[in-house]
């Protein structure tokens, strides 16, 4: 019984072992613009990306955890995702500045 769990354990790992690394998510079509845009509001001061920026708060890989729409709310209602947390509103923008920068982060 011992070397049935050994055997099938070994072939789960083996297994496991044989995926492909995930690969970043493609970059959506706004992200260029979503690039200039996270600069222009002052993002890295307080964030980093790709290895620039603050590195108190990384955003890499934030467009694997969370969905379009979280990372839009925390861009414009910071407050409704973690109350407390001391983070600029950019409720005032345009919203194509905001589909921008989430297209950005979404392909980090």
């Amino acid at each position: 019984m011992t070397g049935v769990a050994v055997v099938a354990l070994a072939a789960a790992f083996a297994t496991l072992r044989q995926r492909p690394a995930s690969t970043p998510p493609t970059p959506p079509a706004q992200a260029p613009l979503g690039a200039q845009v996270y600069e222009r509001l002052g993002c890295p001061a307080c964030h980093a990306l790709r290895g620039s920026g603050n590195p108190a708060h990384p955003l890499d890989g934030v467009g694997r955890r969370l969905s379009p729409e979280q990372i839009r709310t925390w861009i414009v209602a910071p407050q409704r995702m973690k109350p407390g947390v001391r983070k600029p509103t950019y409720d005032q923008i345009p919203q194509e500045d905001v589909v921008a920068v989430v297209d950005y982060l979404r392909g980090s």
